[in-house]
């Protein structure tokens, strides 16, 4: 370790391994190691400390580190000469009680043999709150997607590395366009000297498209800069760019039925309709959406299946298949659905895993003996009552039948005697000349 000055430098090579300022330098370490790397310092601290660590030196060499006031101007060097390799450490620092005066940003230069290896930063601020930004991320994370409507986080983690507390620090959405809402952000909160913070924005893009969010951070409603550890540059805002797709085409399986149910039989030469119930979780039309059977034993006959079919995002369909079994026995059916033709993976609903086929096991029973024939049995036994029943009709009209009228037997009436005749009105015999009736006394026409 030692306090800058001027030194001359020789011809050599080398590769650079670490070049920081820091709050302190282990010296029992072979090479150094800082110790609190750091590029804020404070006018109330004691020093600020320069390593630079080098390899595959090829000696001698000459190292120097220079320090450059905030205006630019050189304040003042350290340099040595390096005759053994091939690691190097090397170490200087400069009293704050010199430069205290001098604040802003300062510039330190790494050189060997006189030609620039390395350049850093740092800032001299008196005493107070100081924010530095350590941590950033983004979910979902890089090579996830981002679709409409889903939730993306930002998250930062944030240090007060000042020796005040920083009040009140928040984040506050800058700029960020219409189809973009912010749903949630991390409300402001106090951060001690030495602690650290964590601020969230929650945000929900409406479609696809490429969006820019700009953040900023504010401290006791000072808007807040940073600068990357060790280099120049300097930014007030975190800028965000999201690149949101619709969700593409995703099957869900909502639910299954199938006729007969499970709880009714299936026998041998029952038609089986299995009825699928799929919804389209995606935002984008799925085109062709098709269910094919992919595995089914031979004793199961595939009758139909319904038509490819368009599915509209967030809507459900039915698709359904037919079958027929040949023999009893218990059989497992498998289906896939495919969209444009080609297989896709598909869910079903509860369930975690995503799953490229589904199993339905049809137990199918022998058709009892009744239940086969009963049809013939009955249509027998109606027509062998009808005949049965006409033949009693028959033999009944045969035995109730009243006899042949007989023919009256002719009545012989006697001749008359001569000169005789017939009362006209009791059938008495007269005389052919009488004018009453002897018996009945009616008159004769």
């Amino acid at each position: 370790m030692s306090v800058p000055q001027v030194c001359r430098s020789v011809g050599a090579t080398a590769s650079l391994r670490q070049f920081v300022t820091c709050k302190g330098i282990d010296e029992k370490k072979s090479p150094y190691e800082p110790v609190d790397v750091t590029d804020f310092f404070f006018t109330t601290d004691e020093k600020v400390n320069a390593l630079l660590v080098m390899d595959n030196v090829q000696p001698p060499i000459t190292a120097s580190i220079i320090y450059y006031r905030p205006e630019g101007v050189e304040h003042g060097r350290g340099t040595r000469e390096f005759r053994a390799g091939p690691v190097i450490s090397y170490g200087v620092y400069l009293p704050i009680s010199s430069i205290s005066s001098y604040t802003g940003m300062w510039r330190v230069e790494a050189q060997v043999d006189g030609a620039l290896i390395s350049t850093i930063y740092f800032d001299l601020s008196p005493p107070g709150p100081r924010l530095r930004l350590v941590d950033a991320s983004i979910r979902p994370g890089p090579g996830e997607a981002i679709h409409a409507g889903n939730l993306v986080t930002a998250a930062y983690t944030l240090q007060n590395v000042g020796v005040a507390p920083a009040l009140k620090v928040e984040i506050r959405v800058a700029d960020s366009p219409p189809d973009l809402v912010v749903v949630q952000m991390t409300g402001a909160g106090d951060l001690a000297p030495g602690s650290s913070g964590f601020w969230q924005v929650t945000m929900r893009p409406g479609k696809a498209g490429t969006f820019k969010v700009a953040l900023n951070v504010f401290m006791n409603d000072v808007k807040q800069v940073f600068r990357y550890l060790g280099k120049s540059e300097t930014f007030d805002r975190f800028t965000i760019t999201l690149t949101v797709s619709l969700k593409p085409v995703f099957l869900i399986i909502k639910r299954v039925l199938t006729q007969p149910s499970a709880a009714e039989p299936l026998y041998v030469g029952d038609t089986c309709t299995i009825t699928y119930v799929v919804e389209n979780s995606g935002q984008m039309l799925g085109e062709g959406v098709e269910i094919r059977v992919v595995s089914a034993p031979p004793e199961i006959e595939v009758v139909q299946l319904t038509s490819p079919k368009d599915l509209q995002p967030s809507s459900t369909g039915e698709w359904q298949v037919r079958t027929r079994p040949t023999k009893p026995g218990i059989y497992e059916v498998y289906v896939s659905f495919y969209v444009s033709g080609e297989k896709v993976i598909f869910q079903v609903e509860g369930q975690a895993e995503t799953i490229e086929r589904f199993k339905i096991t049809l137990r199918v029973g022998e058709k009892p003996f009744l239940q086969t024939y009963g049809l013939y049995i009955v249509l027998g036994l109606i027509v062998i009552g009808v005949l049965t029943v006409a033949i009693l009709v028959m033999r009944r009209r045969g035995l109730a039948a009243p006899p042949a009228p007989s023919m009256p037997a002719p009545t012989i009436t006697p001749p008359l005697p001569r000169g005789e005749r017939f009362c006209v009105h009791c059938g008495c015999p007269m005389p052919l000349e009488g004018a009453f009736c002897p018996k009945c006394g009616a008159q004769q026409y």
